[in-house]
């Protein structure tokens, strides 16, 4: 969804704190399999 609709913006509420430190094992898990066109951290730093 995010690279249909790129101005998109994701709120993330009290335990989405963790996420920033967990973006690398998000990114080693997540992007191979999901067919996203950039890595999920760029996703994070620009949609979130």
């Amino acid at each position: 969804m995010l690279d249909r609709i790129p101005d998109l913006r994701v709120i993330v509420g009290h335990m989405a704190k963790m996420i920033p430190f967990a973006l690398v094992r998000i990114d080693a898990v997540l992007s191979p399999v999901a067919g996203l066109r950039q890595p999920v951290p760029c996703y994070f730093r620009i949609n979130v």
